[in-house]
């Protein structure tokens, strides 16, 4: 028991060593889009984005958006994100597919059940710029139902 007891002191120092400290990349994301929920005003939004993975990730996000109008909307889902270029994991451009719901409220009469909530899915396409090791900016476009189009930029950190 004693010499088990050795054995494995003696094994950990070396192990400890030969591990090298790297960042992993599980991201927080708080990304601001500008997107057209209604035909008569642009709806503005930011929200907070969870993943991991390196050239390919996936995650969970969740935005809040306001119109000049009356449309306010919570979009919640899940993506996966592909790294098409980049001289390192995890950066450069890239293609998202989105998939979740949208959760709407509106202060006139509504439609149900299309006007309460719907399906939501789209594809997103940005490009990741690195500020040091861990903190980075994300301009991004993207299209899909229910909605038109959206730009945005998101900025993170990697841990």
């Amino acid at each position: 028991m004693i010499g088990l007891f050795l054995l494995i002191l003696m094994i950990t120092p070396i192990q400890a060593q030969a591990e090298e400290k790297s960042l992993q990349n599980f991201i927080f994301i708080s990304p601001v889009t500008e997107i057209v929920y209604s035909r008569n005003s642009p709806a503005f939004g930011a929200g907070l984005m969870i993943g991991a993975g390196d050239d390919v990730s996936i995650g969970l996000k969740a935005v809040y958006f306001i119109d000049l109008e009356s449309v306010h909307a919570l979009e919640m889902g899940a993506f996966i994100r592909f790294y098409l270029f980049g001289t390192n994991n995890a950066e450069g451009l890239f293609v998202q597919l989105n998939g979740g719901a949208v959760v709407f409220t509106r202060e006139e009469a509504v439609n149900l059940p299309t006007d309460i909530g719907t399906a939501s899915v789209f594809l997103t396409v940005g490009w990741r710029f690195h500020f040091g090791q861990r903190f980075f900016v994300e301009p991004v476009v993207r299209a899909g139902t229910p909605f038109l189009l959206g730009a945005g930029v998101s900025a993170g950190v990697r841990l």
